[in-house]
């Protein structure tokens, strides 16, 4: 059943393969805060006393004081609290407990612009310390950040995109929307599922019966994502049958609220199993996989709403998809599911920038 991709069948074009962030990237904007000038001796004790009356919640990012060199002299400015108001307004609006440690320590308020939200880059970083200092981590995880592939990476993806292309053009062949979609086992490097769109159908099957099966087995759910998932649910069957002592399953980490349940039965051992007439082997040792964890899904359109919390379910490692659903997609164009943080899973996001036509290119 699994399909090895090898180098020499990948196409000769060059997609690009980019990152599809959780979250839209934040524009570079500043936002107006109240500062002051203070004497360095005071810097602890100011520091203690903001960060409980005034404390910076939606600005961790930012650092509370700036330190500046003029004519040898060092000079820092503290962030009182976020500008509340019309900031060109001659009386600036300062919160009770903010005024009272201004009025204590005899300060001068001024506006200042600081960063609005967390650099993703060094560069960024860089041109954001020109306006106050903040906070930098190369090697956090910040949402909205783009990740990116290395070659060797990206030309995998290729070669997998492409047999998912070969099942849009099987899909389209045969009078379906050319959308195709592939499970890949990374490890392996291997297909181990595939399908194609199979919904479309006019034939009123209660007057017209005789219709060859194909067609009546057409169905408006049976979606590319959809058919690939059910082909890896019929592997797993096939590897570990449920009626066998050791059929147990592998389950995530994040997977504690899940319904699924490993099956059980009295079968003293796995029999072996022989795929495609491949080589058989006993799968007793071998724990059940949870689903689709880990694999990548190839799928040559955006996947919509239903498809992509499908693939969530799966708990897939990642999903690559080429032309963007300008109307249902759910990763990036309509909806970005990867984002929402009460979901139990997440997986990673790419685009790789296939054509309309490429997808309709006879067999």
């Amino acid at each position: 059943m699994a399909q090895d991709v090898k180098a020499e069948e990948c196409p000769d074009r060059k997609w690009d393969v980019i990152h599809i962030p959780d979250e839209l990237q934040k524009a570079s904007t500043t936002v107006h805060v109240l500062a002051a000038s203070i004497d360095p001796k005071l810097a602890s004790v100011l520091i203690r006393d903001l960060g409980t009356k005034a404390p910076l919640t939606s600005l961790a990012h930012v650092k509370r004081i700036r330190r500046s060199v003029t004519e040898g002299k060092v000079e820092l400015s503290i962030i009182l609290c976020p500008a509340d108001g019309d900031v060109s307004s001659d009386t600036l609006k300062i919160p009770n407990d903010v005024a009272a440690i201004v009025e204590k320590h005899s300060l001068v308020p001024f506006v200042a612009e600081i960063p609005a939200y967390q650099a993703t880059s060094r560069a960024e970083w860089e041109a954001q310390c020109v306006f106050w200092p903040t906070s930098f981590h190369p090697n956090a995880c910040i949402r909205g950040s783009k990740l990116e592939l290395d070659e060797c990476e990206a030309e995998t993806a290729r070669k997998f995109m492409k047999e998912a292309v070969s099942q849009a053009r099987l899909a389209h062949s045969s009078g379906q929307l050319a959308n195709g979609a592939v499970i890949v086992d990374p490890f392996l490097r291997s297909v181990i599922a595939w399908g194609h769109d199979q919904c479309t159908s006019t034939t009123n099957y209660c007057l017209e019966p005789g219709e060859d099966k194909e067609k009546r087995l057409r169905h408006p759910l049976r979606h590319a994502v959809m058919e690939a998932i059910s082909m890896a649910a019929d592997r797993d069957h096939l590897l570990f049958p449920s009626n066998c002592t050791n059929s147990f399953i592998q389950r995530p980490a994040d997977s504690s609220d899940c319904d699924a349940v490993a099956d059980s039965g009295n079968a003293a051992k796995k029999p072996r199993v022989d795929l495609d007439g491949g080589v058989g082997f006993n799968s007793q040792d071998i724990p059940r996989p949870y689903l689709c964890t880990g694999f990548d899904a190839y799928v040559t359109r955006e996947p919509c709403a239903m498809c992509a919390m499908a693939l969530v379910h799966q708990r897939v490692r990642r999903v690559f998809f080429g032309v963007p659903n300008t109307f249902r997609g759910a990763l990036g164009s309509k909806y970005r599911l990867q984002g929402i943080r009460s979901l139990n899973h997440h997986y990673t996001v790419f685009q790789v920038t296939i054509s309309e036509s490429e997808l309709e290119e006879p067999l």
